[in-house]
């Protein structure tokens, strides 16, 4: 299963870059999220472990991934295991000049029963989600003219 979405943020690529790295506000912004744990350093980095919390369906789901690629301006990729479910997420950040494009794409390969337990619907509103609040938060701090 793949799940592929993209997002255009009209706000400067250091404040998009910003806001996404930096994971000790991330429960100030992203609804998606339901906790995420502040890591030593708060921003993150390559090999850096992850602690986040999601509700794909009722209950809510911990996972643990780790940060594989930090390329600044351009990249984050971080992959998971659980319940012999693999997945690698990949955003990819686009200067438009005066805007942003953020195109998250995630692929899950594990038991096919297991994938069926994870409603495809409701793991790309998950991600949704997380654009549109990214969007939400990058645009609200524009200044005032």
């Amino acid at each position: 299963m793949e799940i592929v979405e993209s997002v255009t943020i009209f706000s400067a690529m250091e404040r998009v870059w910003d806001i996404f790295t930096d994971l000790a506000c991330w429960n100030n912004w992203c609804r998606s999220v339901k906790e995420a744990a502040k890591p030593q350093g708060y921003f993150m980095s390559e090999g850096q472990k992850l602690s986040l919390i999601i509700r794909p369906c009722v209950l809510p789901f911990s996972i643990r991934p780790i940060v594989e690629c930090v390329v600044p301006h351009d990249r984050v990729v971080w992959s998971a295991r659980k319940f012999g479910l693999f997945a690698k997420h990949e955003f990819l950040f686009t200067n438009l000049g005066g805007a942003v494009l953020v195109t998250s794409r995630e692929r899950f390969v594990g038991p096919k029963t297991f994938l069926m337990f994870l409603p495809e619907a409701k793991l790309r509103n998950i991600t949704v989600g997380m654009l549109s609040d990214l969007k939400e938060k990058a645009e609200s701090q524009l200044p005032t003219l």
